[in-house]
């Protein structure tokens, strides 16, 4: 069973920044994340980053970050490291996040994937997601 705990520690910090690397954020903006640069941000208004546990194992991270107003929804980022995955716990881990956003009064939730994440985005649609947009993400290198 999946379980989630608040991160809390400076190890659970430690941890969830150690996550973003290129195996498991290789359709990720943010290819990686410092355990400070992870505090700053946790504690932004609204936002909540969990690990996610299984047989008191840590196998991944969310976070959900609420709108000014919870009705208008809530956005939220995942990562399941690597050698948990294909075993079911991208399902679950919607779940736990449905019920989060439940809790907090979302009456939606909704994440970026990139179009060429398949397995990402097969789980999100057996959760019952729906594509609403295509983005164009673009950029220059310089110098």
């Amino acid at each position: 069973m999946l379980e989630k705990k608040i991160i809390s520690t400076d190890d659970d910090y430690l941890y969830v920044s150690s996550l973003f690397r290129p195996e498991n954020t290789e359709f990720f903006q943010t290819k990686e994340i410092s355990k400070n640069r992870l505090k700053e941000i946790s504690v932004q208004p609204g936002r909540s980053d969990f690990i996610l546990f299984s047989d008191c194992k840590k196998i991944g991270w969310f976070h959900i970050t609420v709108s000014a107003n919870p009705c208008d929804g809530v956005v939220f980022g995942i990562i399941i490291d690597k050698p948990f995955r294909n075993k079911g716990f991208g399902h679950d881990a919607m779940r736990l996040i449905e019920d989060e956003a439940f809790k907090i009064g979302a009456k939606k939730i909704s994440l970026k994937v990139s179009e060429c994440n398949g397995s990402a985005i097969k789980v999100y649609e057996d959760a019952g997601f729906k594509q609403i947009e295509r983005q164009i993400l673009m950029e220059k290198e310089i110098g």
